[in-house]
């Protein structure tokens, strides 16, 4: 149908399944009292909404996370040889990756169901596809995978088991791939779909052995039998198992192709055009790549980022010298030789500073580096003498170049304003890793004075400092995350200062992109999620959900649904926010899923369900009718959300109805969803794309689905509504719409 008619009648509306709407013990009914309170509440939080927006003072937790995981990507190899994150990227919308295609089915089992964390990517898996070498091994995995339905593949991190799970999966089945909450308590109760593929990395471990046994693995792979599915399972070679039950089910991955081969597939997934493609071809045989890839052994990972570096050259964006430069593999033998190189303590620790305050103003650099180096070994009195001569002497040009740095021009808001200001840089970014990486694990001296000295600049004043203190903090943890965790992160996590809560929020969400991490993230959240009274534990974990909901929003969702029931009426609204956050970073089927399941009333008597899932599903709803699409595709730039996806997908237009007219039958929140709508015609009056669209919302929300009746109050409501609205705005969609719906209704005009 055209996008210039008003209307067009839908099926009927189902419930979606979720694990939160179908326990009743969380949908008890508010009292008056509590709901009164929320009232209040949402009449304040969205005034102090429209406040903020018209303000814009400040950054709140949200934009500070999502900047806070751009600063981040430095550090972040996702999935280490699937989807490799690199540059000053955003979190948001499409680059989350899930992409929304026109009347293409959504699976009602996503990321909102019961056990599920969250699904696989469709361009991880396309990315996948396209760059993955088969070998026997991959035979003898798939092979017991079609047989069994289950296959537990176990090796040492990074040698491209979870590409292997993806590629085994994605070839049986093409709906999409759902990976398992890794916490879950008993893998045998999964509750799994008819043709689903499944994938679960190092599920929960019990005193370091997998609670996997012949029984559960026998009585699941039954299950996934009989609705033709397959799981597969990732567990580190580390992790100890019994043999004698899982021998059947497992198989060793150590395999891996040659990294040429490898390679050529990469650059195919980089370069599009026969041209380009050409170029890498050549690059490849170029005696640098040559020896590189003979004398090294690459992991998929190491290949994924060469193929793109490559890329690079081929676009003229850098020259191969540049690009070998920046090759992780030679970074690491480059800071090696650094060190060896240079002795002197204060050269060390503005290498170190920087591997953490890089891109920061260089006043913030010099300072950072005298508080590291009292802390590590205060200079005496003789010493500064000595040496303040020389110091005084020093050109900075010249200590610049020592640390393989460089200034930049840049810019930073102030008290006072914007201003233009130095930055120091490194002239490799992935020095900074490499640093931190070898300094932790050559120095070992270091370690509890370098979280000690990230623990203080925590305070600094600076959000720019302080998104990369915590991303730094992140980066440590890949190495002691219990140590790091103890001196840092609960402290901040319990902190009352709402910026350092903010940080532990930040830094784990990045510690969700390194796969070691995820589960014992996920396991830490929901500790504190079940914190009791501890109200700075429960808003850091809210904020961190925002980040982490971007690789397992199920977690996020369940987790975040269970802190809303507290009653705490700040708490309720601080969830509002993250979960609107986490829709705003692209996970709108797992967020909107989850918004129809808490609020279905099976009974559909309006204006009296009045439970807390109830009230939150449709808060939440109202919020995310303000949000604008600010993504890439610029012919939908600004755009509200909620319609480009009702666009675009007509399942996001069924669910879209079913809330609004629950929010409409609410008397709570009833005036807002008005207030709302009116802004959609008021945006559509300039903006005649989502006519049609926005025509068989109103169409629907007046028939009950398409289904006419003479005593619907819901008809006689939405036309109140838009007649008073007609007569009061220029120009009009709202009488446009208005006289179609009377005309298809068979409603005579008064005069």
């Amino acid at each position: 149908m055209s996008n210039n008619t008003a209307v067009e009648s839908q099926p009927s509306e189902k419930p979606l399944s979720s694990e939160a709407a179908q326990d009743e013990t969380q949908n008890a009914a508010v009292s008056p009292e509590a709901e009164k309170n929320l009232a209040e509440g949402l009449r304040e939080f969205l005034k102090n909404k429209s406040n903020t927006n018209k303000s814009h003072e400040g950054q709140n937790s949200y934009d500070f996370l999502q900047h806070g995981l751009g600063v981040a990507t430095v550090y972040i190899d996702n999935r280490s040889g699937g989807i490799h994150v690199g540059g000053d990227a955003s979190f948001a919308g499409d680059v989350s990756g899930r992409d929304i295609k026109n009347n293409t089915a959504i699976p009602v089992n996503s990321s909102s169901a019961k056990g599920v964390a969250g699904q696989v990517a469709d361009i991880e898996i396309k990315k996948i596809s396209s760059v993955y070498i088969q070998t026997d091994c991959y035979i003898q995995a798939k092979n017991i995978l079609s047989e069994k339905h289950i296959l537990i593949l176990r090796g040492d991190a990074h040698l491209g088991k979870w590409t292997t799970a993806i590629s085994l999966l994605s070839s049986l089945h093409a709906k999409g791939i759902l990976e398992i909450d890794p916490t879950i308590e008993d893998l045998g109760s999964f509750e799994c779909a008819k043709q689903q593929g499944y994938v679960i990395v190092d599920p929960l471990t019990s005193e370091g052995s997998v609670k996997l046994r012949r029984s559960v693995l026998n009585s699941l792979g039954n299950k996934l039998r009989k609705l033709n599915s397959h799981l597969v399972i990732i567990l580190d070679s580390r992790v100890q198992i019994i043999l004698e039950d899982l021998d059947e089910y497992l198989f060793n991955w150590e395999n891996l192709p040659a990294s040429s081969e490898l390679l050529k597939k990469h650059l195919e997934w980089y370069l599009q055009t026969r041209e380009k493609l050409t170029d890498g071809y050549a690059l490849m045989q170029t005696k640098e790549i040559s020896d590189l890839l003979e004398q090294n052994k690459l992991l998929p990972g190491d290949v994924d980022r060469l193929a793109k570096l490559l890329a690079d050259v081929t676009s003229g964006e850098m020259t191969l010298d540049q690009a070998l430069s920046r090759f992780s593999l030679l970074v690491d033998k480059q800071v090696m030789h650094w060190f060896e190189q240079h002795l002197d303590l204060k050269q060390r620790v503005l290498m170190v500073t920087l591997a953490v305050l890089s891109g920061t103003k260089y006043s913030t650099v010099l300072e950072a580096v005298q508080q590291l180096q009292v802390i590590l070994k205060p200079p005496s009195e003789e010493e500064e003498l000595s040496n303040r001569d020389t110091e005084l002497s020093n050109k900075l040009s010249d200590e610049l170049k020592v640390v393989c740095a460089h200034l930049e021009k840049g810019y930073q808001n102030s008290e006072y304003g914007g201003r233009k200001v130095d930055l120091i840089v490194f002239d490799t970014p992935q020095f900074q890793p490499a640093i931190l990486s070898y300094v932790w694990k050559e120095y070992y001296k270091w370690r509890e004075p370098l979280l000690e000295w990230l623990y203080k600049l925590a305070s600094h004043s600076n959000s720019e400092v302080r998104a990369r203190v915590a991303a730094a903090a992140a980066e440590l943890s890949k190495y002691d995350f219990d140590l790091v965790l103890k001196k840092i992160l609960r402290p901040w996590a319990k902190s009352e200062n709402q910026q350092q809560q903010q940080l532990a929020a930040l830094a784990l969400s990045i510690c969700v992109f390194e796969d070691e991490l995820a589960t014992p993230v996920l396991k830490l959240l929901k500790s504190w999620s079940k914190g009791g009274n501890n109200s700075h534990l429960a808003f850091t974990v809210i904020t961190a959900y925002s980040g982490v909901g971007i690789l397992f929003p199920g977690n996020a969702l369940r987790d975040l649904f269970a802190i809303a029931q507290s009653g705490n009426t700040p708490i309720f609204f601080a969830v509002v926010e993250s979960i609107a956050n986490l829709f705003n970073a692209g996970q709108y089927i797992a967020v909107l899923q989850a918004l129809e399941a808490w609020t279905f009333d099976s009974k559909e008597k309006k204006e009296t369900n009045t439970s807390t899932s109830h009230l939150l599903g449709l808060v939440i709803f109202l919020e995310l009718m303000q949000m604008k699409r600010t993504a890439s595709d610029c012919n939908f730039d600004n755009s509200p959300t909620l319609l480009w996806l009702a666009k675009e997908n007509k399942t996001y237009e069924k669910i879209v109805i079913s809330l609004l007219r629950r929010a409409l039958n609410l008397k709570v929140t009833c005036m807002s969803a008005l207030d709302s709508l009116r802004n959609w015609l008021n945006y559509v009056d300039y903006d005649n794309r989502f006519y049609g669209m926005l025509g068989r919302i109103h169409y629907n929300l007046a028939t009950d689905d398409g289904k006419t009746s003479e005593n619907n109050n819901d008809r006689d409501r939405i036309l109140h509504y838009l007649e008073s609205w007609a007569v009061t705005e220029t120009p009009n969609t709202a009488a446009k719409i208005l006289s179609t719906l009377k005309e298809l209704l068979n409603i005579k005009t008064k005069r």
